[in-house]
């Protein structure tokens, strides 16, 4: 078809171009080419001289090997050839078939009649001793295992094994010692307020005259000061969590307002200053606590405890400020009973001494005491700080 000519032609006129092309490539690059193909073959030549050297060195090594004489005992050939182990078996012959006889065998399966049988007589086992007596094993006698169990002490061989003996071991020997009796000193303060209640503390007469030589501080407003106390006791571990502490202490108790000293002689009021009075109040006291451990570590306790307190005061100190300023004081009645609940935090500074902190609530019962910041306000928060000592 004359479309398909036309194809042809225009092939035959591509090939035609095409035949007999080529591109010219610049001198520079042939010389890289060749310059390439030189160094390989030296390369080449070199790694074949290598090989060759190596190869050679080791088929004389393993030549060398191969030539060496054997080691003398094996080629002294004096040693005499091991016999050959026969077949054997055991039967049991005469009237009692006590006697055991070893006799070969070969391939056949005939005994050889020519060896003769050798007889062994068995022994019967001794009897028993009925006076020997076992061996007691000496992890059972006392003194033995348990002695070092209730030392606390863990065996050398058993930590050894056991990674985590070891480690409660460390533990125990770096703690420090448990003393069952410790000293302590400590001081607490209390809070306070201010109060307008009347305190009649003075009393009077009939006739309007008061009947002994006093302080009436009547409505007035009094400032107390806040309670401050000290001490010094000692503290028992008498169970594994459980304390019990005792201590002797001294508290003041503070207080400032307006009031009357009034003086009475004979009956009467000889004199009478109103001015601005400070009240001091000094009591001494026994508070016992108990306490129980709730968590404990190397560095720090956490305890609750709780207690009870007696008080005795030993004076009652009024200053008037007037002029000039008077000097008053007046025993103390009764006795202050208290109780005490709280929780405390110690803290070990070294192996001998404690810093303990013990926030606490206590009440303060009424047992008709001068008026004083407890009566006041009976339930207070109380701080007790101080250190313990181990004795």
């Amino acid at each position: 078809m004359p479309e398909d000519r036309r194809y042809d032609d225009f092939d035959l006129q591509i090939r035609s171009m095409l035949q007999d092309a080529e591109e010219e490539v610049p001198s520079r690059v042939w010389d890289a080419v060749s310059g390439r193909i030189a160094g390989r073959k030296v390369i080449s030549a070199w790694w074949r001289r290598a090989a060759a050297g190596v190869a050679a060195a080791a088929a004389a090594v393993a030549v060398g090997i191969f030539l060496m004489p054997d080691s003398p005992s094996a080629a002294d050939g004096d040693s005499a050839p091991v016999a050959e182990a026969e077949p054997v078996q055991f039967t049991r012959t005469g009237p009692d078939e006590n006697l055991l006889v070893a006799e070969p065998l070969f391939a056949s399966g005939e005994r050889k009649s020519s060896i003769k049988p050798a007889a062994r007589e068995e022994v019967p086992p001794a009897d028993p001793d009925p006076e020997a007596v076992p061996a007691e094993n000496p992890a059972d006698e006392p003194g033995g295992d348990a002695v070092e169990e209730s030392s606390g002490k863990v065996p050398a061989e058993e930590y050894r094994d056991d990674p985590f003996a070891r480690m409660a071991y460390d533990d125990a020997s770096k703690r420090s010692p448990k003393r069952p009796l410790s000293g302590f000193v400590q001081g607490n303060v209390t809070s306070n307020e201010s109060s307008r209640k009347p305190s009649g503390h003075m009393a009077s007469s009939s006739s309007g005259v008061p009947s002994k030589t006093g302080v009436n501080d009547g409505t007035s407003i009094s400032t107390y000061g806040i309670p401050l106390s000290f001490g010094v006791g000692a503290k028992y571990r008498f169970a594994q969590k459980w304390s019990v502490s005792a201590a002797l202490s001294y508290s003041l108790l503070s207080r400032s307002f307006t009031g009357t000293y009034t003086e009475v002689t004979g009956g009467r009021i000889t004199k009478s200053v109103t001015a601005d009075i400070t009240n001091n109040l000094h009591y001494i006291g026994i508070p016992v606590n108990v306490y129980y451990d709730i968590l404990e570590s190397n560095k720090v306790s956490f305890y609750a405890f709780g207690g009870v307190g007696v008080e005795k005061g030993l004076v009652n100190k009024y200053r008037i400020h007037g002029q000039p300023a008077i000097n008053y004081s007046e025993s103390v009645p009764g006795i202050q009973f208290s109780s005490a609940l709280g929780l405390g935090f110690e803290f070990m500074l070294n192996d001998y001494l404690n810093l303990y902190v013990d926030p606490s609530a206590r009440y303060y019962f009424d047992c008709g005491q001068p008026r004083s910041v407890r009566t006041q306000k009976p339930f207070m928060m109380n701080l007790e700080v101080g250190l313990r000592f181990k004795i």
